[in-house]
């Protein structure tokens, strides 16, 4: 079962804003520096009826090709121990297998773009071809890859949080975004500093609790991330006998 999530059309954000800014655009400038990267979410969703886990890991790897940056990518969306959902990008097109209906739908992100354009139509496009946890994931490297390719003082001055409705606390080693009904939900970036006074991101862990279909339902999330790409990485994808679905992304692909 996919997480459902807070949605809505507008803001209040508070004063610590600007201290959050700063701290996402010092963190993630040190991740855009790394070619490779790897994030791996986990968490549950709680009903009456009982726990139901879901992972998200997403792969992103930049290699140089005949003097060109192209981007590999994979995704995989697992409930309850099965992969509902994968996501490659293998340098020129990236494809979005749903294996519950065995249908795929493709778009280009990297035959006609240029270097600089590859990262944004890619995640650009996996912000809207996802939901959920998935979601917040894509959104997370679309912001890295933002601090690669425009310097991390873009982030600095657009960085919003991704609960658009949260208030914003920081404090040195956090940042914390709240929000309220429909959902309570807590959104905490968590930091460490190393010996030369650095702000390095260590994770992020999401909590959210509401009321849905008479009954309680509570969804926990954690992420970390490294720099290592998993042996089982695979840029390749044969669609076989699965179904082509076209798509359309309505705002474009970045």
């Amino acid at each position: 079962m996919v997480p459902a999530f807070l949605v809505v059309a507008t803001a209040s954000w508070a004063d610590d804003l600007p201290s959050a800014r700063q701290m996402v655009a010092e963190s993630f400038g040190r991740l855009a520096l790394m070619n490779n990267i790897t994030v791996n979410l986990s968490g549950n969703v709680v009903l009456d009826s009982g726990i139901d886990p879901f992972a998200v890991q997403m792969v992103v790897e930049r290699r140089l090709v005949a003097g060109e940056e192209k981007i590999y990518f994979e995704g995989l969306v697992t409930e309850a121990a099965m992969t509902t959902k994968r996501y490659v990008g293998d340098g020129d097109h990236l494809w979005i297998y749903d294996t519950r209906r065995h249908a795929y739908s493709v778009v280009d992100y990297g035959s006609r773009q240029t270097a600089g354009q590859r990262g944004s139509r890619l995640f650009s496009t996996l912000k809207r071809v996802t939901q959920g946890p998935a979601q917040f994931v894509a959104s997370f490297l679309a912001d890295i890859d933002r601090c690669r390719t425009n310097g991390s003082g873009t982030v600095a001055t657009t960085w919003t949080p991704w609960l658009s409705t949260a208030t914003v606390k920081t404090s040195r080693m956090s940042i914390a975004c709240n929000a309220r009904p429909p959902a309570d939900a807590s959104l905490t970036y968590s930091f460490r500093v190393d010996d030369e006074d650095r702000l390095w991101l260590t994770g992020a862990a999401y909590d959210a609790s509401k009321f849905e279909a008479h009954m309680q339902r509570h969804t926990a999330w954690s992420l970390v991330y490294s720099s290592t790409p998993p042996a089982s990485t695979d840029y390749t994808f044969d669609p076989g006998t699965a179904t082509p679905v076209s798509i359309t992304l309505a705002q474009g692909g970045g």
